[in-house]
């Protein structure tokens, strides 16, 4: 067995119905910040959000 271990993640993808609700959840609750938004500010359909 190795004797590596785990430092951290790179990349993860959530895909997400009510994507202003997670917006609010990863800013608020876990001092997340969006970085980058496709689509229009008001209605995006995806974001980059980054600690």
């Amino acid at each position: 067995m190795s004797d590596r271990t785990i430092s951290g993640l790179d990349h993860v993808a959530i895909l997400a119905r009510d994507i202003e609700w997670h917006r609010r959840f990863f800013e608020e609750a876990l001092a997340m910040k969006v970085t980058l938004v496709d689509g229009a500010e008001d209605i995006p359909s995806q974001l980059w959000i980054v600690r």
